[in-house]
């Protein structure tokens, strides 16, 4: 818009006709009082610029309907835009290779009839909540198949957007690690076995009890020393030899071996090694250890 022409209000009310014809020029700022209440400009203002003049803005446009394409396509997570019917309208390719259909296929398709169940049926509860409440709803669940989904479902006008992501990895992982830890505490907490923690060097992180039980060592005693000056002489080169074959093949092993307790007392046992890897890489190890005498008699 041009440069705006201020008039008050009893001035245009009484040469409406004259105004009204520089409107067509310039806007008219009509003012009441000295305050602008109203602008009088003519329909041409509002208008797009000319074609041609416009080509910048509408390159600009271009380039952001493109890179927002560009994201959709690029991201982890399935995208699905479902119209007010909750019919699925567009997907983008993330959705395309979990739901093992192309986007043309699933285009007038159901949640529920692209989800297993149980979670297409939650998916499509919630879509339906979300539609009519119009707020969001942040959710996660399995199918039957064994895969884990997480959704974020929001509204978009006319419909609503539901964003999914493939977590069976992450869940899987978390399982892992929570049957880990069990693991863990169950040998740590059973009196026949001793559970030794050590780093990529072979050096003791931490102890189980029965392991200061039997070798009379405190935790802080035997921390940050190496496995190896605990073993007897004649053992210390084969479990040199075995925990390097462990680190470094990543494999899990167990040799026959004697260790010397804090008084110099010889503790006959097997031991177990596994390695911790860590992006594919051993970080260190864990040593499950059994006296070859039962601990009442090694105490003894």
């Amino acid at each position: 818009m041009g440069e705006r022409l201020a008039v008050s209000s009893a001035d245009f009310i009484r040469n409406i006709g004259y105004w009204q014809n520089e409107a067509l020029r310039r806007p008219v700022s009509i003012t009441h009082h000295g305050r602008q209440r109203l602008i009088l400009a003519a329909p041409d203002q509002f208008n797009p610029a000319p074609q041609g003049d416009n080509a910048p803005a509408r390159h600009e446009l271009a380039q952001i309907k493109a890179a927002g394409a560009a994201l959709l396509e690029h991201m982890e997570e399935g995208y699905l835009a479902l119209d007010d019917g909750l019919a699925i309208v567009t997907a983008n390719a993330a959705a395309e290779v979990f739901l093992g259909q192309a986007r043309e296929t699933l285009r007038g398709l159901a949640l529920l009839e692209v989800f297993p169940d149980p979670i297409g049926s939650v998916a499509a509860e919630r879509a339906q909540r979300v539609l009519r409440s119009r707020k969001p709803e942040i959710f996660e669940g399995a199918a039957f198949d064994g895969r884990s989904v997480s959704f974020r479902i929001f509204p978009s006008p006319p419909g609503i957007v539901a964003l999914f992501h493939n977590k069976t990895e992450q869940v899987l992982m978390r399982r892992e690690r929570e049957d880990s830890v069990a693991l863990k505490q169950a040998m740590a907490a059973h009196p026949a076995l001793a559970l030794i923690q050590l780093d990529a060097r072979g050096r003791i992180e931490s102890t189980s009890g029965a392991f200061e039980c039997w070798t009379g060592f405190s935790k802080t005693e035997v921390t940050g020393h190496r496995l190896a000056d605990l073993a007897a002489g004649g053992c210390r080169r084969e479990l040199v030899t075995a925990l390097e074959r462990v680190l470094s093949e990543r494999a899990a092993t167990h040799i026959d071996l004697t260790v010397l307790g804090k008084r110099g007392e010889e503790l006959e046992g097997r031991f177990a090694f596994a390695p911790v890897i860590s992006d594919f890489v051993a970080r260190g190890a864990y040593a499950v250890w059994r006296l070859a005498s039962p601990p009442e008699i090694a105490a003894a």
